[in-house]
């Protein structure tokens, strides 16, 4: 079997060294490599190979694909092309974080390292739940959403479909955040937050709408 990380980026490179790590336990892949439309390159980080997934001739039966794109919208158009495509989706999760027997992942579920997904968790396919970040007990959260470091979310949260968690970002237990929401870092949700807006603050509060999804903004 073969591992295709899609995206040779910094997200990239992380996602690699821990199947390197996963690999060293369990020895699931006998090569990984990177998928990208548009790297030039022939190899990128720690060598590995970089294909086009529109002129590999790998038979897909021998590969599955991680999605290593930081923006719950690139993410969603990956996983659309890739399964369109008929590729399988690897889930990883780290050997220092910790999965409830009684949660479920979803396809394509990224867990990182020190991160937890507490009882009755349950995430949908494609999510990325990053360093030190706990997913507290009954909580869903919804395909395609990103949720970066040190973010906690309390007991029975929903996140919905497409949502990003900027770092350091705290759920009130039992509250509701809409899809293809935007939550900046540091912020602190302790009431209800609607579809499609960006929050920030504390008390977090939509100050706009999520009208481009662009989450790492360029200031000069």
């Amino acid at each position: 079997m073969i591992l295709g990380i899609y995206c040779a980026g910094n997200l990239g490179k992380v996602f690699y060294d821990l199947a390197v790590r996963i690999n060293a336990i369990q020895r699931r892949w006998e090569k990984i490599v990177f998928i990208d439309d548009v790297y030039e390159g022939a190899s990128f980080y720690d060598g590995a190979e970089v294909h086009r997934l529109s002129a590999w001739k790998e038979p897909k039966e021998n590969v599955e694909i991680v999605i290593a794109n930081g923006t719950p919208r690139g993410r969603k158009a990956i996983y659309d092309r890739v399964t369109g495509a008929g590729y399988r989706l690897a889930t990883l999760v780290s050997p220092t974080a910790i999965v409830s027997p009684s949660a479920r992942l979803g396809a394509g579920v990224v867990v990182l390292d020190y991160a937890a997904v507490l009882a009755d968790a349950v995430v949908g396919d494609n999510v990325l739940i990053s360093v030190y970040t706990v997913v507290g007990h009954d909580v869903c959260v919804g395909a395609h959403s990103d949720i970066q470091t040190n973010t906690i979310l309390g007991g029975n949260v929903r996140i919905g479909e497409g949502t990003f968690l900027g770092l350091s970002v705290t759920v009130k237990e039992e509250l509701s955040i809409g899809r293809d929401t935007i939550i900046g870092m540091g912020a602190v949700v302790s009431r209800e937050i609607g579809d499609g807006v960006t929050a920030v603050g504390d008390p977090a509060r939509a100050v706009r709408r999520n009208e481009d999804g662009i989450i790492f903004r360029t200031h000069s």
